[in-house]
Order: structure tokens, then C-alpha cells, then sequence
């Protein structure tokens, strides 16, 4: 999977780190943003089609995770969403869902099912084109 490109939104640098460095293992290609606001610059600014999967916080200063779903959602409709939070809102999840989040998952998730997830979104992000 090379050839996909994942951006990670979450303003833990650790988190970053961690998921930053499992996916590219996995031979995705990385983009990360520390913040919403950082994410919308860096997205608007690429060209189209740069980024496979967008993984997003919900709970971050300046822009939060369904701030960012939603713009980007508006600028780059093909791209899937996976929201990883370590404060589950069940409600928020069926809302989000119809904003194009594919999967959400609860911090801490397990390798194996973040790269599941990633892998399903790459496939959806693949069909959209």
C-alpha cells in the first residue's frame, strides 16, 4: 500500500508518534497534524487525491475532530474518515456517520485493528475515485 497516503490529526505528540510509525511499517506514506486548523491548511493546500484516510481526535483546541470532518469532508468528499477518541459520544457516532466516518475507534485500539481499519478506508478511498 504504498502508494496511499494517511494523515494523522491529533494534537497528542505521542499518539502521533505511535500511530505515525505503525502505519508507516505498514508502508503507508504519513502526513501529521497536530491540530484541526493544521490539518484543513495542510489539506487545502495539497493537491487533490494526495491523501487515502484521514485518522482524527474528536477533542483537540483550536479546530475540533468534527470541525475537521466536516470541511474537509466538503472540500475532499472521497476521503474516508476514522475517528480514534479516548472519549467515546455513541450519539456523535451515528451523526458522524453520515458525515463519511467509516469507522470509529476507542483510544487505545489495538495495531491490529487500527491497521484493519486503514486498510478497509484505503479500499473505500480507492472505489470513490
Amino acid at each position: 500500500m504504498a502508494d496511499a497516503t494517511i494523515m494523522i490529526v491529533d494534537d497528542n505528540v505521542e499518539i502521533q508518534k505511535a500511530v505515525g510509525l505503525l502505519l508507516a511499517k505498514a508502508d503507508y506514506h504519513v502526513i501529521q497534524a497536530s491540530d484541526g486548523s493544521e490539518a484543513i491548511a495542510l489539506l487545502d493546500e495539497s493537491p487533490a487525491g494526495l491523501v487515502s484516510t484521514i485518522l482524527v481526535d474528536l477533542q483537540m483546541p483550536n479546530v475540533n475532530g468534527v470541525e475537521v470532518i466536516r470541511h474537509l469532508k466538503a472540500h475532499h468528499p472521497t476521503v474516508p474518515f476514522i475517528v480514534m477518541t479516548a472519549n467515546p459520544d455513541f450519539l456523535l457516532t451515528e451523526i458522524l456517520a453520515k458525515d463519511g466516518v467509516c469507522d470509529y475507534l476507542i483510544k487505545p485500539v489495538s495495531k491490529e485493528k487500527l491497521l484493519e481499519s486503514v486498510r478497509v478506508a484505503v479500499r473505500l478511498h480507492r472505489l470513490r475515485k
